[in-house]
């Protein structure tokens, strides 16, 4: 397995926080009447901001600005604000506007408040438009918008003659581990605490334990335990599953073991089994569901000293990290991980494995010849096969055990081609294609213009030399039409070739939005172009998503904490795919009790938007396709097509 540097092992994670809610400190505050309400008011000091405020007290920006309206334009020093009623001050996440951050789109607003990106739209008819930094639109409560009871409120309290205590939970402590230490399964902690969600909790709240717990006899580091020699590509998180122990017991019983050396010998602790003769029948019930088993076969390729594919150990990374999130839910994972080095011998060795018929699913690698050799393999033994990285592989059409994780070539062509004859339909196609430069998407122009020529619509060609100069769009083309180019190159460098003299095109003309970019999903990747790309109004096909950052956020720490702060920079990032693919499967999976054939539930992606949809005669292949309109004013919005 893969982990070489895994410093802290964080039990259950989750990618969503709780709801915020008033801080204390506000009460604090002077009152005044207006409209005969009570509210708390402050006066704004030099050099504060509405983002400083926000963060002091606990209230969002858009319920400052709610109660304040005009400070929507700014702050002024002296200025008297209303931060909430003084009688019941209520939490946050029951307000129905939210004020537009940067970066911020109308998909992702809709994902963040849980409504529908229509429902969004009918709320907000301007947004269909794009989302601007500071604008304030209306959403709904989200639907699960009841935070856990904060810290210090009266209703966490329980008297004292029902024994119980309260417990405040930590950073990076979760559910599972405060149940755990205090001997009670997890499903009596979540009884005793009613208005704590499971999926959406935070340090500092403060939760009931109740009466039954019984806190751990001794520290696992403490209990008996047997020992183990490291052996070359062993990990922490290996040694665990083997063993059926917690990633934690294993770092307690090795203290000041950071990093796993071949030949070096570790405590195996023997303390789980003896907690669980002492527990409650209820507490032993989740261990004896069916484990869900994946493996997880890529060409790590670890055995060329150091010059190993990162790109694939990224992605891996990703995938302990949504294992991780899911660990203390539903039935067990064991996860299986195997090297094939690049080779094919490497993956007959692999498959040659007996323990690996008995996995539910399995992660293969992208190469076109390996992948149809998994392929068979899983056909023949009844294992799921998902394919994320080759989208040109055709093995889901025929067979029932094979998941097409990208959308294929030749569907995402067709797809795309409908939308931008659909959504510019007033708009004349401009195709650009260079004679001495790449023309690697002329296959796709090709699709383009046969749908055109069908429908019995017209479209202009313009082909050029070395540099698109403006003369040459000037003299073919008429200003009194709207034009949507489509580039016959998805190259970076052929993108400068032709920007210039669109963007110089488009600032001649009167009306600048009747002049737009049709572009392609590498052109993500080319982040140092994303200005352009705004200016010119470009819209990009994809089958990966630009991640919002209130979504990342969590995830970006939890990297942090496990591997350092070293996320590869590319595009699409290879651990949020690894996330994806790891929260898709196993809830899929733990659902279907270890199949893919009934109820497909929806999961909620950093970056690789997931519905699988099943074929005719054979398997499945996801159905989700992107358009991301980077338009001007650093304005992104996005659809499904």
């Amino acid at each position: 397995m893969i982990l070489h540097q895994m410093k802290r092992y964080i039990f259950g994670a989750f990618l969503f926080a709780a709801s915020s809610v008033l801080a204390a400190g506000i009460n604090e505050l002077p009152i005044k009447t207006v409209n005969g309400i009570t509210y708390h008011f402050y006066t704004v000091k030099q050099h504060e901001t509405l983002y400083a405020l926000s963060k002091q007290f606990k209230i969002s920006e858009a319920e400052i600005i709610r109660l304040n309206p005009e400070v929507a334009d700014g702050l002024k020093t002296g200025q008297e604000l209303l931060l909430g009623k003084a009688a019941n001050s209520a939490s946050t996440s029951q307000n129905n506007t939210y004020l537009v951050k940067k970066s911020d789109t109308a998909y992702g607003i809709s994902k963040r408040f849980d409504i529908s990106l229509e429902e969004f739209y009918s709320l907000n008819p301007a947004a269909r438009d794009g989302v601007k930094e500071g604008q304030l639109v209306t959403v709904k409560s989200t639907k699960n918008a009841k935070a856990a009871t904060p810290k210090n409120t009266s209703s966490t309290k329980t008297p004292s003659t029902n024994k119980t205590v309260t417990h405040v939970i930590g950073d990076h402590e979760t559910l599972y581990q405060i149940a755990r230490d205090n001997n009670i399964p997890l499903a009596e902690l979540l009884a005793a605490n009613p208005g704590l969600d499971a999926a959406r909790y935070s340090s500092g709240v403060e939760i009931v334990i109740p009466a039954s717990a019984k806190p751990a006899t001794q520290p696992v580091s403490d209990q008996a335990s047997s020992t183990y020699k490291v052996k070359a590509g062993d990990t922490f998180y290996g040694i665990a599953t083997r063993n059926g122990i917690d990633l934690p017991q294993l770092y307690a019983a090795n203290p000041g073991v950071d990093v796993l050396k071949e030949g070096m010998t570790i405590n195996i602790p023997d303390g789980c089994d003896e907690i669980r003769e002492n527990a409650s029948e209820e507490a032993v019930a989740p261990a004896e569901k069916k484990p869900i088993s994946l493996a997880v076969i890529l060409p790590f390729q670890l055995d060329q000293k150091g010059k190993h594919n990162k790109s694939m150990t990224e992605f891996f990374r990703g995938f302990l990290l949504a294992v991780d999130s899911l660990r203390s839910f539903g039935n067990p994972i064991h996860i299986q991980t195997y090297d094939t080095k690049g080779t094919p011998e490497g993956l007959q060795e692999i498959l040659d494995k007996p323990e690996l018929k008995n996995v539910n699913a399995i992660i293969g690698p992208d190469n076109a010849e390996q992948l149809s050799t998994l392929n068979a393999y899983g056909r023949d033994n009844s294992i799921y096969v998902l394919n994320l990285f080759n989208n040109r592989d055709s093995a889901y059409l025929t067979n029932p055990y094979a998941i097409q994780g990208a959308v294929p070539r030749e569907i995402m062509y067709d797809r795309a081609a409908k939308s931008f004859i659909t959504s510019f339909d007033d708009y004349m196609p401009v195709f650009i294609v260079s004679n001495d430069g790449r023309r690697d998407k002329v296959e796709f122009i090709d699709v383009v213009k046969s749908m055109l020529t069908a429908a019995g619509k017209s479209y202009k060609e313009i082909n050029y030399n070395g540099t698109l100069a403006l003369e040459t769009l000037v003299s073919a083309l008429p200003a009194g039409q709207k034009y949507a180019f489509l580039p016959g190159s998805s190259n970076k460098e052929e993108f400068d070739r032709f920007a210039t003299a669109i963007q110089a095109y488009k600032d001649a003309r009167d009306f600048k939005n009747e002049v737009i970019v049709w572009g392609y999903p590498e052109w993500l990747a080319n982040r140092q172009a994303y200005p352009r790309m705004h200016e010119l109004d470009c819209y990009i096909y994809s089958r990966n998503n630009l991640p919002e950052k209130y979504e990342t956020e969590t995830i970006n720490k939890l990297y942090e904490t496990w591997y350092g702060p070293h996320m590869m920079q590319n595009y699409p990032q290879r651990a949020y795919m690894g996330f994806d693919a790891g929260m898709y499967l196993l809830k899929s999976l733990q659902s279907n009790k270890g199949s893919f054939s009934g109820f497909a539930p929806y999961v909620q992606t950093l970056i690789m938007p997931i519905t699988l949809k099943k074929i005719n005669g054979g398997g499945f292949c996801n159905d989700e396709l992107l358009l991301i309109n980077l338009a001007p004013g650093e304005t992104i919005s996005k659809r499904s097509i």
